[in-house]
């Protein structure tokens, strides 16, 4: 609603309750108590309606209710008149903010490069969009439901696209083609299925990650396009695993993961082409000096698995991929640095 809309309806408002409560008070004193409240409220409604059923009340008898019916059509116009102006107001100016602010939030989502798209905000999703918010991650909202899309609004401004997340022009409109990575969190495994060939579809390189909770459905996902399937139901019994046998490291993830003061999280780097990174070593780099970084493990593009806790004199390569422990803020302006060449 615009801004001081509430005080002006509140204003229209006690200002027909006034004039109905003064017209049939009037009434009644001006006829000397000669007709009860319930006949001075009627005529005081058709008189401000100007509806024509006729005069309840013999006006011939009483000189001064002439004069006071005058002035209650004039001032009642003038009342009617404002409430109806103040309304019809604030209804088109929450149009045209509603358009404006839909047109901005387009031309945002346009001008966004790599970034993710959340499609469904049920339970799942909106925990995908908190973390993508402590993180600080661009990313866009594809959901159907208006109501859900409000509630999402109150953890801040956020940009998305309302309708059908397995539509083709809506997914366009989030701007998959130049998006990284799509998570499929809608309500049913069908709209997940549909949604992950659609949008393998519409951008063969992007990442998909579906929820799954059968595993018939999960190779279904994988073989339409999706990179990784996630079961709330498997994640779900290696937490409960976890807690029984090592408490103490599902404690220090959690603390991690909810404390307020900094965002810290394993992140991971890319050595793209062109990286000032390139032929030099972990040590040379000053990961671990300039950015308080710590090198969990790494990742070499011609092997499957993981070196953990590399050595300093590790040389990074093209193609390569660090996991990063640290503030999520300065992961991301190292993101930025090692892109740029020397």
């Amino acid at each position: 609603m615009p801004e001081g809309a509430e005080k002006r309806l509140f204003i229209a408002l006690a200002l027909l309750v006034a004039i109905l409560v003064a017209g049939t008070v009037m009434y009644k004193v001006l006829t000397g108590d000669h007709y009860d409240w319930m006949t001075c409220l009627y005529m005081t409604v058709i008189t401000l309606g100007t509806v024509g059923y006729g005069e309840v009340i013999d006006t011939s008898l009483f000189p001064g209710v002439r004069m006071f019916t005058v002035v209650l059509i004039l001032s009642g116009m003038a009342i009617i008149g404002y409430s109806f102006s103040t309304v019809t107001s604030i209804m088109v100016e929450m149009d045209l903010g509603g358009a404006f602010k839909r047109r901005k939030m387009n031309k945002d989502i346009s001008k966004l490069r790599n970034h993710f798209i959340v499609c469904g905000s049920g339970a799942t999703g909106t925990c995908i969009v908190q973390e993508l918010l402590k993180t600080a991650t661009r990313f866009v909202i594809v959901e159907r439901d208006h109501a859900r899309l409000e509630t999402l609004q109150k953890l801040d401004e956020l940009l998305y696209v309302e309708g059908d997340a397995t539509d083709d022009d809506v997914l366009l409109k989030a701007g998959i083609k130049h998006a990284s990575g799509l998570a499929a969190a809608l309500s049913t495994e069908k709209d997940n299925l549909f949604l992950t060939l659609t949008a393998r579809q519409l951008n063969p390189s992007i990442r998909i990650v579906a929820r799954g909770l059968d595993e018939n459905v999960d190779q279904k996902l994988r073989k339409a396009g999706a990179n990784a399937v996630v079961s709330p139901t498997h994640i779900g019994g290696l937490r409960m695993a976890s807690e029984l046998i090592r408490p103490s490291v599902v404690s220090f993830l959690d603390t991690m993961l909810r404390e307020s003061a900094s965002t810290i999280r394993f992140e991971e780097l890319h050595i793209q082409a062109g990286s000032r990174f390139i032929n030099h070593t972990i040590k040379s780099t000053k990961l671990r000096d300039d950015s308080n970084l710590l090198v969990v493990a790494l990742k070499r593009p011609d092997s499957p698995g993981f070196v953990y806790n590399p050595s300093a004199d590790t040389v990074l390569s093209e193609g390569s991929t660090l996991v990063l422990l640290g503030e999520s803020k300065q992961i991301h302006e190292l993101r930025d640095y090692s892109r740029s060449t020397i």
